[in-house]
């Protein structure tokens, strides 16, 4: 194909140079809707950090209001570790902290949040 291209390169090369035009206005579209979409995810992540701390709050008032219920019961969730081991609880929230942030920068996490939300 590059062979019988060749002659034709001159004539071609004015068509290339608009189509760059219309390829670089394309992706400057592009990338207005993908700060949208950034601005979106950013909203989006505020509002789930926001729940994520009334819900840490909640478990910790619920901790201190029903700890001997909570104790022989929590076994299997693991709430007798955050009890017995307040540094260990500060740990695991930083790492769903991070997770939550890591997974909000890339594109396809609508799904998982979404699913969250319909379960509560």
């Amino acid at each position: 194909g590059i062979c019988r291209a060749s002659p034709l390169m001159s004539k071609m090369h004015h068509s290339d140079v608009a189509m760059d035009d219309a390829v670089l206005q394309k992706k400057e579209e592009k990338d207005v809707e993908l700060d949208k979409k950034i601005l979106a995810l950013r909203k989006k992540n505020e509002a789930l950090m926001r729940r994520y701390q009334e819900i840490e709050e909640d478990k910790k008032r619920a901790e201190r209001e029903g700890m001997a219920v909570t104790t022989r019961k929590a076994r299997s969730d693991g709430l007798t570790i955050t009890i017995t081991k307040p540094n260990h609880e500060k740990r695991i929230v930083n790492e769903k902290w991070g997770s939550s942030c890591s997974s909000a920068s890339s594109f396809g996490v609508g799904s998982e949040e979404d699913n969250e939300e319909s379960d509560h």
